[in-house]
Parts: structure tokens; sequence; C-alpha cells
């Protein structure tokens, strides 16, 4: 980040590192704060395995099963 500031201003840096940014699905995005709601984990890895149906991990985040 230092090389970066060091080479462009403020707002091409935001458009880099915005362009960088992973995107999910914004039904992702809903599952996940729907998750996020009835567990208050902010582990983001923990709720994309949810999302994917783990089992295990929706024991783990006492999540009913589906």
């Amino acid at each position: 980040m230092e090389r970066l500031d060091a080479l462009v201003e403020e707002k091409e840096r935001k458009e880099i590192m915005t362009g960088c940014a992973c995107r999910y699905p914004k039904s992702d995005l809903r599952e996940i704060g729907r998750r996020y709601e009835i567990t208050r984990d902010v582990e983001v890895e923990v709720l994309e395995t949810v999302l994917k149906g783990d089992e295990v991990c929706k024991i783990a985040v006492h999540l009913p099963s589906d």
C-alpha cells in the first residue's frame, strides 16, 4: 500500500483498490446478511460455508438445518 500511496493520488488509489475487490452476488450478500442477523458472527468464511449447505458448519454456528 505504501508503494501505491507514493505512486498515485487518493482518488485513483480508491478506484484501483475498488476494482480489485471481490464482488459477491447480491443474492449471496442478502443471505449472508440474514445469517448474520441470526448468528451475529462476522466470520465470512463460516457464513460462506453455511451458504454452501455444510451441515457441520450449521451445527457449529447453532443454525437449524434447512
